[in-house]
């Protein structure tokens, strides 16, 4: 008698995955061959997921699953990457991370870096927000 061993969604997703992880490592970013065929493995696993992966640095490269901001789906995005084997060569990250990297902001005239703001937000008795903000290299207010 033969037993056929059952897996779990999870599990039929990262076969796949590491299955064809060094094709999708070599074939160019943007591929629409692979863009296909991944959105085709996940969409089986969730249809509202979405997936992007982030090459901007050699390795490893980030393989990132995203709820696109449905929070009903976000446990789906949660137990895959949990499910997550180690491959060598990739990472894999539940959710897009925010990035602040190429990010100024423009305020009468000062150009503002997020990257060197420190902030403190304290809630007033009447239920109003005052934020303070200090902003590294800016001493003078008339500026």
């Amino acid at each position: 008698m033969l037993f056929r061993r059952f897996t779990s969604p999870e599990e039929r997703f990262w076969t796949w995955f590491s299955a064809n992880a060094p094709k999708l490592a070599a074939a160019p970013m943007g591929s629409p061959i692979w863009t296909r065929r991944i959105t085709k493995v996940l969409k089986r696993y969730d249809q509202q997921l979405a997936w992007e992966i982030d090459a901007s640095k050699k390795s490893p490269l980030d393989f990132v699953i995203s709820a696109d901001g449905s929070r009903q789906v976000a446990p789906a995005v949660e137990r895959l990457v949990a499910a997550a084997p180690p491959i060598p060569g990739w990472r894999f990250v539940a959710f897009r991370q925010r990035s602040v990297e190429d990010v100024l902001l423009e305020v009468g005239g000062i150009q503002l870096d997020p990257r060197s703001l420190l902030f403190s937000a304290e809630l007033s008795p009447r239920g109003t927000l005052a934020l303070k903000f200090w902003v590294n290299g800016i001493n003078d207010l008339s500026r």
